[in-house]
């Protein structure tokens, strides 16, 4: 509500791992792209700051996998 409805292609994280607490603070806003790799790769966390790396982890999972399959394309 604090920043306009949220883009459909987003989801809001709760930093703590609390779902009651809606602290605009412990809210973590997320790419779902983001949030698929943090469950395949488990890294939720119950703390914000973990939580916050997690996310930059999943970032560069999802270049790692971009940067793999432009090789094997020039490769193929």
């Amino acid at each position: 509500k604090e920043h306009g409805p949220l883009p459909s292609n987003r989801v809001l994280l709760f930093g703590d791992g609390d779902k009651t607490n809606c602290d605009l603070d412990n809210l973590i806003l997320a790419d779902r792209k983001q949030l698929a790799v943090l469950n395949r790769k488990g890294l939720h966390q119950n703390d914000k700051e973990l939580n916050k790396t997690a996310l930059i982890i999943a970032d560069l999972h999802m270049k790692m996998t971009e940067a793999k399959k432009k090789g094997e394309a020039k490769h193929g």
